[in-house]
């Protein structure tokens, strides 16, 4: 079974430049499959057309489900200048793709990396890091520099939330799952989604300071 869960695209006229065959941009969609994940690679047309190009290996698993978003979250695959980056859920593991300036529909893998923790969900991406969020029974966030050679592991980054926060593999939800990872907007902390159950037991959101080694956790409920 193919599960689609997340899409996004890029702009071949405005980061890419404008292709001969009239395209405006790429789209990108994960296929979540538990023997191969793939990237399913679309053009896009000004009409919103899309056209299937490629599925290209992220050289990691997904997960065999018969549910619509198995993850129960946000930024399983997220873009940044031109790198791709996705999750593999069922392999632990963050793949990276260059994207090509000339043609947003050609990708080429760069690298796979093992992330912190079993089941990763959601990945967030600045200039100098990619810090995945896991959310199965043993979860955490690994951070990673990157450049078009390859993911590097920051050893210092990892951070364990087992004890915070722990799901089965997969994830039993929505409720009570990790929803998304994101940098906050001076890039010096890392803000995690969580999903609540209830009203007498709602969402929340950490966040966590990272500085010189060295965490602050500060949880704020959502009402």
């Amino acid at each position: 079974m193919l599960i689609i869960i997340f899409s996004v695209w890029v702009s071949i006229s405005g980061v890419y430049p404008q292709t001969s065959n009239g395209d405006i941009g790429a789209v990108y969609t994960m296929s979540n499959g538990a023997i191969m994940n793939q990237i399913i690679v679309s053009s896009l047309k000004s009409n919103g057309q899309l056209t299937l190009i490629q599925m290209i290996s992220t050289n990691g698993t997904g997960v065999n489900t018969s549910m619509g978003d198995p993850l129960f979250s946000q930024g399983s695959l997220q873009i940044y200048s031109n790198c791709l980056f996705a999750v593999n859920p069922g392999s632990n593991s963050l793949s990276m793709f260059s994207i090509d300036r000339l043609n947003a529909t050609n990708l080429t893998l760069v690298s796979v990396q093992q992330v912190k923790g079993w089941f990763p969900v959601s990945v967030t991406v600045n200039s100098m890091y990619a810090c995945v969020l896991t959310g199965g029974n043993s979860t955490g966030i690994r951070c990673f520099t990157y450049n078009m050679s390859g993911l590097y592991v920051v050893p210092s980054m990892d951070r364990d939330l087992t004890s915070y926060i722990s799901q089965s593999v997969p994830p039993s939800g929505p409720k009570g799952t990790m929803s998304e990872i994101l940098f906050s907007a001076d890039n010096r902390s890392l803000i995690v989604s969580v999903k609540g159950y209830n009203s007498t037991m709602p969402g929340y959101r950490w966040f966590i300071t990272i500085f010189n080694d060295t965490s602050r956790y500060q949880r704020l409920i959502s009402h």
